[in-house]
């Protein structure tokens, strides 16, 4: 019997990040980055990714089956973050990596993911030392309210935008939205 008041199964309460793929120009360079500089654990450095319908590979099905033809090769480094959350870097090759969009409205307005938040206690402390390591401030630290959310505001070596929180996420929101 179809009814508006039909119960529908539940959905768990709060479903866990799992992972984020991010598209560097150089997978070397941005793995030893992450690692060093944000303290990620690199699980594997380097992982080929080469479609050959003469060779097919176990490994190399789930990606092609996700991305079709015209991607041909990539790179892969699998990461893991300190609370447990995946990081994917891929340097793809064919095609090769296009170029990072300026900082602006061509980036933000796009469908998908624009930066990445982190959490840190001391985000002023982080942004200057990621700095001095290659990245770019992209604005002075940002403090809201009087419960004292600091937020900094960074670009990585690859392009990838950080945004460094003071407090978890939904504390951050609920004491200063």
């Amino acid at each position: 019997m179809d009814s508006q008041y039909e119960q529908k199964p539940r959905v768990q309460a709060n479903i866990s990040l799992n992972h984020v793929g991010i598209s560097v120009p150089d997978l070397e360079e941005a793995s030893k980055w992450y690692s060093e500089n944000l303290g990620f654990r690199v699980l594997k450095p380097r992982v080929h990714f080469k479609r050959d319908p003469s060779k097919p590979r176990h490994e190399d099905i789930h990606l092609f089956q996700v991305y079709p033809e015209p991607m041909n090769e990539a790179y892969v480094a699998y990461l893991v973050s300190g609370n447990g959350v995946g990081i994917e870097l891929f340097e793809f090759v064919d095609p090769k990596h296009s170029t990072t969009l300026p900082f602006g409205p061509q980036l933000w307005t796009q469908t998908g993911c624009f930066h990445l938040a982190l959490t840190d206690a001391d985000p002023v402390g982080l942004g200057e030392r990621l700095v001095k390591a290659g990245a770019k401030a992209l604005a002075k630290p940002v403090v809201y309210g009087a419960k004292s959310l600091c937020i900094a505001y960074l670009r990585d070596p690859c392009g990838l935008i950080l945004e460094i929180c003071s407090q978890g996420f939904e504390q951050g929101v609920m004491e200063s939205v």
